[in-house]
């Protein structure tokens, strides 16, 4: 040990004769330096032999009995226990050091005093401006420079202008003539600004074609659309077939033309209390067309042929009715109905084909009643005859040659009838 210290002592004398600074050196006054220094020479120390003896190798301590170790043990413990506090100690004071220098700055440079102002400062006296006993002379101060040349001479003034010939024409006078008037107010919706308008007209734009081809097709009237129906309803349960020929009139108003067809003389609606009953209905009109109906619709939604529609309807249709057995005629009545009636209908569409259905209360305007059946007595055959006084809205036809069995051509709410169809047909 004693020779390492010394060749590390020699190796230090080398560095610092040829001039190189280590670490250590460096920081020879930081704590950690002198921890160093301290532990080097505790090591030392230790390192030196005992003068006449060896050093005593300690004895493995007993648990039994602690108080049989020599002293010489436990001065050594207590002098390795000190050690090894001042090493943490030292390690402690230099890592404290270390982190402080690492965390200082140098502080910036002072700024140098500010002079104070002419005004305030002293002025000096020749003593004070004298340079003081014993200092050199000051040296000359240098000789000016040379003053700059004078500026040249001016110009000479330019020459006079000559005088205006007699004959010629006056300056024009330079002076601001009167502000304009201000410009009219802005009109409502003149973006260009206030006297826009009226400085100049633009130019004429050309008119753009697609909007007035859109124009113009957003104001031609829809198409002229036309209906033809049948009502399946009252073909099926009266015998009456209804033809029904519509076509819009104006927007959402419609009118409608319904020719009606007795297809049948004996319809289900007209016997309904037996199929062997004797009574017939035949068209009294041109062929076997009894009649027609003509009408008005109104079309809620504003467009025909779809939606809900109000009607309103007058027919006119002639009617003979029947009644018969195997020796011939028995009673025959004619009759011609004039109804006006209100209907509320609905129509739906599908591509060009269309259904419709609806209900309305018609109100019979030509009101005939017969009753009071007799045989009256003309020529060779007796025909039967009625009155028409108290029969309290009744028309009776004989159903027999007795005259015991009739039947009411009125309806049970006459002269108030219900009326219902159900329709097919197409658009176009």
């Amino acid at each position: 040990m004693g020779d390492r210290a010394s060749r590390h002592e020699v190796q230090k004398d080398s560095e610092a004769a040829r001039g190189i600074t280590s670490f250590p050196v460096r920081l020879e006054n930081s704590p950690a330096a002198q921890l160093r220094t301290m532990l080097r020479a505790m090591r030392a120390k230790r390192a030196q032999p005992v003068s006449g003896r060896t050093r005593p190798v300690r004895a493995p301590a007993r648990h039994c009995d602690s108080r049989a170790k020599p002293a010489r043990a436990a001065s050594s413990y207590t002098a390795s226990v000190r050690a090894r506090v001042w090493l943490c100690a030292g390690l402690v004071a230099g890592w404290l050091g270390m982190s402080a220098g690492a965390r200082a700055q140098p502080n910036p440079p002072e700024a140098p005093p500010s002079e104070p102002p002419s005004s305030a400062r002293k002025p000096r006296s020749s003593a004070d401006l004298a340079p003081p006993a014993g200092s050199p002379p000051a040296e000359p101060k240098p000789a000016p420079a040379e003053p700059k040349p004078a500026p040249a001479e001016p110009k000479p003034a330019p020459a006079e202008p000559k005088p205006a010939p007699s004959d010629a024409k006056p300056p024009p006078d330079l002076t601001p003539d009167a502000p304009p008037p201000p410009p009219p107010p802005a009109a409502p919706g003149d973006f260009a600004g206030p006297g826009a308008a009226a400085g100049s007209e633009p130019a004429p734009s050309a008119p753009q074609d697609d909007f007035a081809e859109a124009e113009l097709e957003y104001r031609k009237p829809a198409p002229r659309e036309f209906s033809a129906r049948i009502d399946v309803l009252n073909w099926l349960l009266l015998g009456r077939l209804n033809l029904e020929l519509e076509m819009t009139l104006w927007k959402f108003i419609s009118v409608e033309l319904m020719p009606v067809f007795v297809t049948a003389q004996s319809p289900i609606a007209l016997n309904y209390a037996g199929l062997d009953d004797p009574l017939t209905q035949h068209s009294n009109g041109l062929g076997p067309i009894s009649g027609a109906r003509a009408g008005v619709g109104v079309w809620l939604g504003g467009e025909p042929f779809r939606g809900y529609v109000i009607r309103l309807d007058f027919s006119n249709n002639g009617y003979v009715y029947r009644s018969s057995d195997s020796q011939g005629l028995i009673d025959r009545v004619s009759f011609s109905e004039r109804r006006i009636a209100i209907f509320i209908g609905s129509h739906s569409r599908f591509g060009p084909f269309t259904f419709a259905g609806g209900f309305g209360l018609g109100y019979e305007l030509h009101q005939v009643d017969r009753c009071g059946l007799s045989y009256a007595a003309s020529g060779e055959s007796e025909k039967i005859v009625g009155r028409s006084d108290g029969c309290k809205g009744k028309q009776l036809i004989a159903l027999d040659r007795s005259l015991d069995e009739r039947a009411d051509l009125n309806g049970p709410l006459h002269p108030v009838y219900f009326e219902a169809r159900f329709s097919l047909g197409v658009v176009f």
